[in-house]
């Protein structure tokens, strides 16, 4: 699964937009309407799912969904997600381990 998908699906589950309506040219806050904390959540979420943190200099309020890819790409480290991560839950439990 990609980057552009992982984070296509938690947008989906958390903010119920529709995965269709999300382009890799949307801006988080801009064209899909997140506030600001809700786009943390997303970005958190997804430093989660990769094992990593992005620097805070590189997150911005015109950020968009290529962008985020982008990042996560360039600083996860070469290995796959860890797919056990995937099933999206509600905002108190942003995802669970599934055995």
């Amino acid at each position: 699964m990609t980057t552009f998908t992982h984070l296509c699906r938690y947008i989906n589950q958390q903010f119920t937009l529709p995965v269709s309506g999300i382009k890799s040219y949307h801006r988080l806050q801009t064209d899909l309407g997140l506030n600001d904390i809700e786009a943390i959540e997303v970005v958190v979420f997804m430093e989660l799912l990769y094992g990593l943190t992005l620097p805070d200099e590189t997150l911005t309020s015109s950020l968009s969904v290529a962008q985020l890819c982008k990042l996560i790409e360039q600083y996860a480290e070469k290995e796959q997600p860890d797919s056990t991560f995937l099933v999206y839950r509600n905002p108190q439990q942003v995802f669970a381990r599934v055995s």
